[in-house]
């Protein structure tokens, strides 16, 4: 795999304009839902994530998995909390039981045009469990914006910002046992208004012995239309197109009556509607 392999600032040239802005607040009743499939432990369900204040009043996230194991046929349903993962980091959600951890790439990217929170990759952090793979101090992250792309969820197409994220460590054969991730990467899509990711598809290879190392799996999240958040945008979009309808109308009205229409008339409306097509 041929991506950066030192520590680089990432480029934002450009991005601003589509995901720094999003109008919009991390509230208790915010909550994103996901369609989750992995291609190789052939697990497929829902995911979900919100947002709860604890007794302090401080914000923290809640990761809801209800997913199918096709590899052996059975459930595998938990709720794993932790700190909300703002800005450039590495988060984790474990399986209580089987310790089996699912990884995610900056979660929230950007929120609320703050641009203090823009990806600088020297100063990746890291939510992860102390038995996780991940928490090993030989791990270095890094970052790309690759740029704009068209997105489908829902019965709508949105533009999506797109990154690159990856992450290695150095490894060799005592360190290396069965099932260690040497390697992680995920390509990470976010939409102006929608303070989580879009989409994010994250790539986990077994740690180097020699030559590179086997493919451990690949996981999808996916943005379903039920979310409350993409309702929300949804909506605000709504109004817009309404306001935009409007100020068009008021335009062409004023438009008729300096032609000599006479407002409320026949003759006035047919010139209002010629004018708006």
């Amino acid at each position: 795999m041929k991506y950066f392999l030192n520590i680089c600032l990432i480029v934002l040239i450009g991005v601003n304009c589509a995901i720094a802005d999003t109008g919009s607040d991390l509230k208790p009743e915010n909550e994103w839902i996901y369609d989750y499939s992995s291609k190789i432990s052939k697990k497929v369900g829902l995911v979900r994530f919100s947002i709860f204040k604890n007794k302090d009043g401080n914000l923290l996230e809640k990761a809801s998995y209800d997913l199918q194991d096709n590899n052996f046929n059975r459930k595998e349903a938990f709720v794993y909390e932790r700190p909300l993962p703002i800005g450039n980091i590495v988060v984790d959600s474990v399986h209580p039981l089987s310790l089996r951890a699912y990884h995610e790439f900056s979660p929230y990217l950007l929120l609320n045009g703050d641009s203090s929170q823009k990806l600088d990759s020297s100063s990746f952090k890291k939510s992860t469990p102390r038995f996780s793979y991940l928490d090993d101090s030989g791990w270095l992250f890094s970052g790309q914006y690759v740029g704009i792309e068209k997105i489908k969820f829902g019965e709508r197409e949105y533009e999506a910002s797109k990154f690159k994220f990856y992450g290695s460590r150095p490894t060799y054969l005592a360190h290396c046992r069965q099932g260690q991730e040497g390697e992680i990467s995920s390509e990470v899509w976010y939409v102006k208004g929608i303070d989580r990711y879009v989409k994010q598809v994250v790539n986990t290879f077994h740690c180097r012995i020699a030559g590179p190392g086997f493919h451990l799996d690949e996981e999808i999240y996916q943005l379903l239309p039920n979310s409350s958040v993409l309702a929300a945008i949804n909506e605000k979009e709504s109004l817009k197109e309404l306001d935009s309808q409007k100020i068009k109308i008021d335009a062409s009205k004023e438009e008729c009556k300096a032609l000599g229409f006479t407002d409320k008339t026949e003759n006035f409306g047919n010139c209002v509607l010629r004018l708006i097509k």
